[in-house]
């Protein structure tokens, strides 16, 4: 994850946007966001339960199907759906109120944010483990737009003594 910070005048405040109110961050320097950066990745592990989604998620996509779908595989689930034909946009799978024809492609895609979250979460780990700010300002760039996770950076402070 490659993120490009164009050149600021500091001080700068680091705001981590929380639920139950706001994080600062005071940096005099690049290299004081990036510890910014840390400790707020760090609470948020922490404190917040963020970055856990997502650290068991199964090594294949058969096996999360399997998981969410009462046991059954993809072949077992295609025979079926094709055996219902046409009615399969009718009749829900299993317990969800989710049409059969829509199964698939949905588990399809929560595997998929799945996995995006565990690289999140390997992030983090990593970022905490190695002490290294520039990557957690990465990932707290990442999900700038996730809720309770967003960050901003006020740069061009007037400073008063």
């Amino acid at each position: 994850m490659r993120i490009k910070i164009p050149p600021k005048k500091f001080p700068a405040i680091l705001i981590g946007k929380q639920k139950h109110g706001d994080l600062y961050y005071v940096a005099n320097s690049l290299e004081g966001l990036h510890r910014a950066a840390l400790e707020l990745v760090k609470f948020r592990k922490e404190h917040e339960g963020c970055y856990q989604f997502g650290a068991d998620a199964p090594d294949t996509f058969e096996e999360f199907f399997k998981e969410r779908s009462d046991g059954q595989t993809v072949e077992e689930f295609e025979k079926m759906k094709e055996a219902l034909g046409e009615q399969a946009d009718k009749v829900s799978f299993k317990s969800s109120s989710m049409p059969v024809s829509k199964h698939l492609h949905i588990m399809k895609r929560r595997y998929e944010d799945l996995l995006m979250c565990k690289k999140v979460h390997d992030s983090a780990i990593k970022a905490i483990e190695e002490n290294n700010g520039k990557l957690a300002l990465g990932i707290l760039y990442q999900n700038i737009d996730v809720q309770y996770e967003g960050i901003k950076i006020e740069y061009d402070l007037e400073v008063f003594e």
